[in-house]
């Protein structure tokens, strides 16, 4: 059939005075819109398209429209007269992204309250990858933000998709409430990439985070590689190309080992993590040994640079490693640039890094803690191959020392802060402008390395003055969960409380249990090895609660099994057939049935036994929900199902989807069965302990999530089953927050509201500015208080005090 809408965007258009970064088209100048699903026969072309289906009918056909000085394309979303939960809009496209980092574009909504998500998908010969892009919407002042997808954003899936045959991409809008609204968006690009670079991408799911740090850290540097398929590695895709990183590439295939050791040959340079082929190793000059498990905790915490070191890397950066593929230079051929250090500073006695004329590899992969120190590692490990990177990059970051907070020039940045200082952000301000002198200095000076420090230095230093400008509020709920059940990585409890009360937090989710493991003694789950070994980290962390005055609130993880689950209890979860069940009737080993009546004590019986043991604040539920809309469709399931509705279902489970008097049965089912977790464990560990607190970690859009979740936290609220809720508010894009946290106060009724703040899983992790403006935009919504997620090594190290200083002062 013809599409209907032909339109033509220009690239490059102003917003507000700022551009997307240039790259090349990804379009023709021409190309078309089409809505989704595609009609027969459209009558006209602004038609309502008709339903087809109960998820796709929110939509009405895009058109081109001036905005805001910009020719962009309105997407309509029409949720107040359908049932769709999302609106769709399909873009017919021919597109190679072999090597291609993904797409950026304009995007605007002037009203985000009805939205719970967007999603972008690219589509091959019918097979589909997609990513959410709420959370990466920049929030860059002004109306527009610019997106950037990448194509490691997509979601791994069974389903192979070939990137060099794109031939649709997608753009949904998922239902958030009951109301109408529109979305703008132009521009759509390629992402640019430096043709020199290559980052080659394994097939293996575990490995794609740490090809996203990688990616993430060379894009911050502005070095963004291009993305290739390890399986297509080849000297003829290799030809021009500087630099290959490959950043966990645990089975190489051999003709791509082939390729790299001719790369290698003909002068490139490979820069491996944590895994190499002995033959690829050799042709480096590299000899691989076994795979090391730290012997104590916090072995391999430090990575120290040697005489041999690296240009432009830091002399010493902190990594929590656990393991390490160890191996050796081969004398002659190559030489160890930095070595491992414990968490007190001692040589661990093992090769952190090693370097030779065409290649370098680290024995472990790259993590996001010491966020600053990653990036100036891989600018070393790059400018060996690339000696030009380092002066691009010094001369970048110091031209954008003050782009902090709303200001995107150095003497804004410290005019306002002038303004609304204090003794403590007077002295940061004063070294920032010292640090930024200097790092001029060294610019001209061709001292790139010293300028790329000295920039760094001035940038934290403004940062950490527009923190302490800050002004704190006494009384609010301040919290942080805590994924390490002994405390803030490589930190007992009492330091961790201390620090975090030192610097006005007041409130600790420590992570104590999940779906098949407890941290404590328990009777009702198994017991983690570490028990046994450390003590119980519930009675540390009480006790170092108590000492300080923090309120310590036990999280649990429900239905969920972890990796660190025994074999035997999983085992018996499966030989008992308490497993969940996804809708195409595959066994989804890792999650448990919610509407087990066994797994729902497990989940109770936790809660009650926490409140029992400890003197508790308060318990608190996290992944108290179905794992998605798929699961649980068990034997299990059916059975019970049928009894709740008193009769047979003939065509399990298509009837529960498809049959409109059994659909709103089914998802009511499946939310009693939440909910009655809820209701017990809340009146049950309050009957156990009086005045203890009941709290959710809750997804964000309670009308969707009841639906696709079986959570509905709202109810559990008006039934004062919670006392307050904590919806993981993660985005960064600091606007969207806010309608969020607007939206779910008017949900959590007499309830208090603590939104969680995600600075751990922002793309740029550890980022105090940013927490200082969600926190401050909370305080303007009216609610309580805020949780912040997670406490890790960047949070204790850097976040704490930068807060401390300012918006959660104390004094």
């Amino acid at each position: 059939m013809k599409p209907y809408i032909l339109i033509r965007l220009d690239a490059g258009s102003d917003y507000n005075g700022r551009k997307l970064p240039p790259c090349r088209p990804l379009f023709p100048a021409s190309f078309f819109i089409l809505p989704y699903p595609c009609a027969p026969a459209l009558p006209t072309p602004w038609a309502m398209i008709p339903p087809r289906g109960r998820r796709w009918a929110a939509a009405l056909p895009c058109r081109v429209r001036p905005f805001k000085a910009v020719r962009a394309l309105q997407f309509p979303c029409t949720f107040s007269s359908s049932t769709a939960d999302r609106a769709a809009w399909d873009l017919p496209v021919s597109l190679d992204l072999r090597t291609g980092r993904g797409v950026q574009f304009a995007f605007y909504c002037p009203d985000m309250s009805p939205i719970g998500g967007f999603t972008l998908y690219f589509g091959s010969q019918g097979a589909w990858r997609s990513a959410n892009f709420t959370n990466l919407i920049a929030d860059q002042g002004g109306d527009w933000a610019f997106v950037s997808v990448s194509k490691m954003d997509m979601a791994v899936s069974d389903v192979v998709i070939d990137w060099g045959k794109i031939d649709r991409i997608r753009i949904a809008a998922w239902k958030g409430i009951d109301s109408d609204t529109s979305f703008y968006l132009a521009d759509m690009q390629a992402r640019p990439a430096r043709p020199d670079i290559v980052l080659a991408l394994s097939g293996d799911a575990s490995a794609l985070q740490y090809a996203k740090n990688v990616d993430a850290a060379l894009d911050a540097l502005g070095l963004p590689p291009m993305i290739v398929q390890e399986s297509d590695l080849s000297s003829a895709r290799l030809k021009g190309v500087r630099v290959v990183i490959l950043p966990y590439n645990g089975d190489l295939p051999a003709q791509a080992s082939a390729a790299l050791i001719r790369h290698a040959d003909a002068g490139g340079g490979i820069v491996a993590f944590y895994d190499l082929p002995q033959s690829l190793a050799s042709r480096l000059g590299f000899e691989m040994g076994g795979f090391m498990a730290e012997q104590s905790p916090g072995q391999f915490a430090q990575i120290h640079k040697t005489s041999a070191g690296l240009p432009c890397a830091p002399d010493t950066l902190s990594q929590a490693s656990w393991n390490i593929r160890r191996a050796t230079p081969v004398k002659g051929k190559s030489e160890v640039a930095a070595e491992w250090h414990d968490a007190a500073g001692a040589d661990s006695g093992q090769a952190a890094i090693l370097a030779s004329t065409q290649g370098v590899f680290m024995t472990h992969v790259l993590l996001r803690d010491d966020w600053a120190g990653k990036q100036r590692l891989m600018l070393g490990m790059l400018g060996k191959f690339i000696p030009n990177a380092i002066r691009e990059t010094a001369s970048r970051n110091v031209g954008r020392i003050g782009n902090v907070g709303p200001y995107t020039s150095f003497e804004a940045a410290q005019s306002a802060i002038k303004a609304q200082a204090n003794e403590r952000a007077t002295a940061h301000l004063a070294q920032a402008a010292e640090q930024r002198m200097r790092a001029q200095d060294m610019l001209k000076k061709e001292q790139y390395a010293d300028a790329i420090t000295a920039a760094a230095q001035a940038q934290d230093a403004l940062a950490r003055a527009y923190c302490a400008a800050q002004s704190s509020k006494p009384g609010e709920f301040r919290g942080f969960w805590i994924n390490d059940a002994w405390g803030a990585p490589g930190k007992d409890w009492d330091e961790t409380i201390r620090v975090l009360a030192a610097n006005g937090f007041n409130a600790v989710f420590p992570r104590m249990a999940s779906g098949g493991v407890a941290y404590y003694p328990s009777e009702v789950l198994p017991v983690s090895d570490e028990v046994r070994t450390k003590g119980d980290p519930v009675a540390a962390c009480v006790a170092a609660c108590k000492q300080y005055g923090v309120k310590c609130h036990a999280w649990k993880i429900c239905w969920k099994l972890d990796n660190d689950a025994p074999a035997s209890f999983l085992e018996r979860m499966k030989r008992e057939g308490r497993l969940a069940v996804r809708y195409d009737g595959s066994v989804q080993s890792q999650w448990l049935c919610p509407t087990n009546p066994a797994n729902q004590q497990i989940e109770i019986g936790v809660m009650l036994e926490l409140a029992r043991k400890y003197e508790l604040d308060g318990v608190h539920f996290d992944y108290i929900r179905y794992e998605n809309a798929d699961t649980c469709f068990c034997a299990g399931c059916r059975k019970r199902f049928e009894e709740r509705i008193g009769k047979k279902v003939a065509h399990w489970p298509g009837d529960v989807r498809t049959d409109p008097a059994l659909a709103p049965k089914w998802l009511e089912f499946r939310r009693a069965a939440i909910t009655k977790v809820v209701a017990a464990a809340s009146e049950g560990a309050r009957k156990a302990r009086p005045g203890i607190q009941v709290s959710a970690a809750l997804f964000t859009n309670w009308p969707v999530d009841r639906d696709t979740l079986g959570q509905d936290w709202k109810a559990w609220c008006e039934q004062g089953y919670l006392d307050f809720a904590c919806p993981m508010d993660y985005t960064p894009y600091t606007p969207q927050f806010a309608t969020q946290v607007r939206k779910q106060k008017a949900w959590v009724g007499k309830a208090a509201l603590y939104p969680g703040i995600g600075i751990s899983v922002w793309p740029e992790p550890g980022d105090a500015v940013r927490l200082v403006e969600q926190v401050r935009a909370a305080r303007d919504a009216g609610v309580g208080g805020f949780v912040v997620f997670a406490l890790g090594p960047a949070e204790f190290r850097e976040v704490l005090p930068s807060c401390g200083e300012g918006i959660t002062r104390l004094h």
